[in-house]
């Protein structure tokens, strides 16, 4: 001891020493462990999080990927739905102009067939009754030179 006390050390470096050690291991353990335990956990989580987000971002991307082709698929087939209907409606509309056409040929040649067959009939008669009113023409023409 006599060396120690030469170098200066007394009792109260071993009791702070003693106390030093104590409050070390009490901080380590109590304070400074649970610490890095609870920074290691949170970055973890971080990691954890962001490889999470990641694969959501990656899922979200694979999704509308998906979604893209399924839409244009079914706009696809809209496309050739609405172009199968109008194809038969421009059909049916033909059809129905053809059917139209025809019925109106049709009247438009009867029409004409009657206002032909009136008009030989007028000629007929006209000609029947034209020496008729010739000779009633004749006869008051030499009735009034006769009175003149």
């Amino acid at each position: 001891m006599e060396m120690l006390n030469a170098l200066g050390l007394n009792h109260t470096a071993f009791l702070q020493f003693a106390i030093f050690s104590v409050t070390f291991f009490v901080l380590t353990f109590g304070l400074f462990s649970p610490f890095a335990k609870a920074l290691e956990e949170r970055q973890e989580r971080t990691k954890g999080a962001s490889a999470a987000s990641e694969d959501l971002v990656n899922e979200t991307n694979s999704l509308r990927q998906q979604f893209e082709t399924k839409a244009r698929s079914i706009n696809g087939e809209i496309k050739s739905i609405y172009d199968e209907n109008r194809s038969q409606g421009v059909k049916e509309s033909e059809k129905i102009l053809t059917t139209a056409r025809e019925q109106a040929n049709s009247i438009v040649e009867k029409a004409r067939a009657s206002v032909a067959a009136q008009v030989t009939e007028a000629q007929r008669k006209l000609k029947d009754e034209v020496p008729v009113v010739a000779n009633a023409i004749a006869a008051k023409l030499l009735s009034k030179k006769a009175n003149s």
